[in-house]
């Protein structure tokens, strides 16, 4: 496949209701309900992150994995659209942290979780691109805050 196909899969020209964010004039809450939620949540289902991860014109500055029954295997992803300290601002001022949450098809082992957020302090880097990006999305969700 060359560079233009390969693009064109994996960019938002593939999804047909995703909306650029300048359309929403800085709404960034409102540009993540629209194209992950609401208009295209089941898009993503069932592709790679790496999908999601490419349409999103919001940079993921810091992320947290989530176990679930199993403490071997961590279910979910949250990937935060802020810093650990803006995150804590956002919070403090009752506004929404911006957090999507990622379940995954299968559970990732938790050992390579815990492994890349003490590596990279829990900053999204390129490491944590290529390896989330090639898990399977089974929903999406987002916080939302109890204030």
């Amino acid at each position: 496949m060359n560079s233009k196909e390969e693009t064109t899969k994996n960019s938002k020209y593939n999804n047909p209701n995703y909306e650029p964010l300048d359309k929403f004039e800085g709404d960034t809450l409102k540009y993540l309900q629209t194209n992950f939620l609401i208009k295209s949540k089941d898009f993503y289902k069932g592709k790679p992150l790496s999908i999601l991860l490419n349409d999103l014109e919001i940079e993921v500055k810091a992320y947290s994995g989530a176990a679930g029954w199993d403490l071997n295997y961590s279910k979910s992803l949250s990937l935060n659209c802020y810093t650990r300290k803006q995150k804590k601002l956002k919070i403090k001022e009752k506004k929404n942290p911006l957090v999507l949450i990622v379940d995954w098809e299968v559970p990732l082992p938790q050992e390579k979780v815990v492994e890349l957020l003490r590596k990279n302090d829990v900053r999204w880097t390129e490491e944590e691109k290529k390896y989330y990006g090639q898990h399977i999305i089974k929903d999406i969700e987002m916080v939302i805050p109890n204030y």
